[in-house]
């Protein structure tokens, strides 16, 4: 079997992609009965975050990392009046394994306990300064690429304490 073709961009309709290597979709593997999150769906996107994160000192902080990424805000600016709009740009796949990252740190479990307090009062206290839940979810996924920099960087793990009940 020859695989020349694997690497090389293939056009569908007016789209162009870059290789004819696509991701399959999630399979229910990973979730639980409830189709709640388990262990093993939060280590996978872990694992593709850090896949397609790859060696940290390449980048020279978080800032750069969440660029990368797509998460950091790209400036919308004329003359005076400064604003910032979301970033189509960056690595999609490390931005949807960071997004996932972050809806699995907001979800409670089954007896309604948040999985990550910490996270999820982060969340609900961006909402309460006014923003919206999507803008809030990018917030707490810039947090969380700051985090998850910090343990690339030191190579440590993520120590979590669910009792405590402090902002991430």
């Amino acid at each position: 079997m020859k695989l020349e073709n694997l690497f090389s961009p293939i056009r569908i309709g007016k789209r162009q992609i870059k290789n004819r290597i696509v991701m399959a979709p999630m399979g229910a593997n990973f979730e639980a009965v409830d189709g709640g999150v388990t262990e093993a769906l939060i280590d996978y996107f872990e694992e593709r975050a850090r896949g397609e994160i790859g060696d940290v000192n390449r980048f020279a902080s978080s800032d750069k990392l969440a660029k990368c990424a797509g998460i950091a805000p790209q400036q919308k600016s004329s003359g005076k009046k400064q604003s910032f709009k979301k970033s189509n740009r960056g690595r999609r796949q490390l931005n949807t394994a960071i997004y996932r990252i972050a809806l699995c740190q907001i979800g409670c479990d089954r007896s309604g306990k948040p999985k990550n307090s910490k996270a999820r009062d982060y969340f609900l206290r961006k909402i309460s300064e006014g923003k919206t839940k999507k803008e809030a979810l990018t917030c707490l996924q810039r947090r969380l690429c700051d985090i998850i920099y910090a343990m690339m960087k030191n190579k440590t793990e993520y120590r979590f304490n669910r009792t405590v009940n402090s902002a991430v």
